[in-house]
């Protein structure tokens, strides 16, 4: 037996009809392969951004006032005074020029519970205020004489 052509058999292949297919799927093969490489490409950059990003630096909080720790030890020895009832032991953190008006001063009898509150020194001056249960708060002056601070009067 030869072989006949055009016979019974499997017909010879057309490649015209396989490669308008092949061409839209080649098409979209391309196209995925390349939204897939961005795709990749931005979630390594932001992987990378992520690690490598530094955090900004803390903003210190504001700085609390400066008070000259003399002042304040002054300030609570005149309270303590007071809260005792105790007017000679107010002496040592009173100014000089109010000595002489506290001189003779007896106890009231009474003992408030008292603290201080409100400290601020500016140079050689500075504030407080006395709280006082049972009472009303009072702002009282500090002032400098020599390296000790006193209490003088009050604040206004």
């Amino acid at each position: 037996m030869t072989y006949q052509p055009g016979g019974y058999g499997q017909p010879p292949f057309d490649s015209s009809t396989v490669r308008s297919s092949s061409k839209r799927k080649d098409t979209w093969v391309i196209i995925g392969t390349i939204a897939g490489v961005l795709v990749m490409l931005g979630l390594g950059a932001g992987a990378i951004y992520l690690i490598t990003k530094k955090d900004p630096a803390p903003t210190p909080p504001a700085a609390a006032p400066q008070t000259d720790p003399l002042a304040a030890a002054a300030a609570q020895q005149f309270v303590d005074a007071v809260a005792a009832d105790d007017p000679l032991q107010a002496m040592p953190a009173i100014c000089s020029s109010e000595k002489a008006s506290l001189q003779g001063t007896k106890p009231s009898g009474s003992k408030p519970r008292t603290k201080v509150s409100q400290l601020q020194v500016n140079g050689g001056t500075g504030t407080f205020t006395m709280e006082q249960t049972p009472g009303t708060p009072t702002k009282l002056t500090l002032v400098k004489e020599g390296n000790d601070w006193k209490v003088c009067g009050s604040g206004g």
